[in-house]
């Protein structure tokens, strides 16, 4: 028997709400905070991310692709599990352009579409720009962020970072390039969560990964 749950989404969901992330997140903690920082989120013009992740002890390999410096960024996740007798999937797509979100069930060929910018990064603050100001906010919101040098990781120049919150139950080691985390692992709303990239290719990805596929019902969602 086959059934169809979002659940590993629902985790994810949460993860990115511990790290101070969110859909409606508009704060300065984000690279998307202003018009300026929105034209370049990543420091790679455009690629795809190859990632490893475990969450409550659920694997996936999420892909990203992304253009226009992280702008446009699609992300497919399926996953996969067995519990007793029944088998459990998921597998969807999230698709971000400037403004325009859309979270689609490739299974039950619906989706939402809505505008909102999504969180630069599951870290709640963006790397590049860690102001005083930013880590005083970070220290408002219960998160407390220590800086643990300079690292390299598939030859890029990445810094790690360790971040705390009692509030949300977080103890996150990030190792970042930018904002693209390259390796995380630890606690977030108490789950232990991994994640790690293994591959970085720096060719455009085709046009047709940011469109919604075809025969798939979208629903406008109206914030």
């Amino acid at each position: 028997m086959k059934l169809h749950i979002p659940f590993l989404t629902l985790v994810a969901g949460l993860l990115l709400v511990s790290c101070g992330g969110g859909g409606n997140n508009n704060s300065s903690t984000t690279a998307q905070s202003t018009d300026e920082n929105v034209k370049k989120i990543y420091p790679i013009e455009h690629g795809t991310i190859y990632q490893k992740m475990t969450v409550m002890g659920i694997e996936s390999e999420p892909i990203i692709y992304f253009d226009k410096w992280g702008v446009w960024k699609t992300t497919e996740t399926r996953t996969e599990m067995k519990i007793l007798n029944q088998v459990i999937t998921d597998h969807k797509l999230e698709i971000s352009k400037d403004k325009d979100f859309w979270e689609i069930d490739l299974e039950k060929k619906t989706g939402v579409k809505s505008q909102r910018y999504l969180p630069a990064n599951s870290m709640g603050f963006d790397p590049e720009h860690l102001t005083d100001e930013v880590k005083k906010q970070l220290v408002e919101n219960d998160m407390h962020l220590e800086e643990l040098g300079d690292t390299t990781m598939l030859g890029f120049k990445c810094k790690n970072f360790h971040v705390t919150s009692k509030k949300w139950g977080l103890d996150m080691y990030y190792t970042s390039y930018g904002n693209i985390v390259m390796k995380m692992r630890g606690m977030a709303v108490g789950f232990p969560s991994t994640l790690e990239i293994t591959k970085i290719e720096t060719a455009a990805p085709g046009a047709d990964k940011f469109e919604v596929p075809e025969g798939i019902t979208i629903e406008e969602q109206k914030l």
